[in-house]
């Protein structure tokens, strides 16, 4: 038995997959050299490290190496900008927390 589906549900789910972000890209207009330092920040060695330092049988370590790693990352991924002349959104310094804090 063979199942059609309705333009209107098809279009439906096509909708409701773009708007999940499908694929962990930022916006399809981001600027190329913004997405390029993102992947080259995520991808660096010294954000990578991280994995190694996480015990996922306790969550106070993986919120804290989770939080250092997204710190790490945003450094790097600003290095990048700034190596290439490219402006960083934003204006507003991240939050940071005394360690062992939540």
């Amino acid at each position: 038995m063979t199942r059609i589906i309705s333009n209107g549900a098809a279009a439906l789910a096509l909708l409701t997959l773009t708007a999940c972000g499908g694929g962990g890209e930022r916006a399809t207009n981001e600027d190329p050299v913004v997405a390029e330092c993102r992947r080259e920040a995520r991808s660096a060695p010294s954000v990578r490290a991280f994995a190694s330092q996480m015990n996922f049988n306790n969550p106070g370590n993986m919120a804290r190496v989770q939080a250092e790693q997204r710190v790490e990352e945003n450094r790097v991924l600003a290095d990048c900008l700034r190596r290439r002349g490219a402006p960083r959104g934003g204006g507003v310094a991240p939050v940071q927390r005394p360690a062992g804090s939540l």
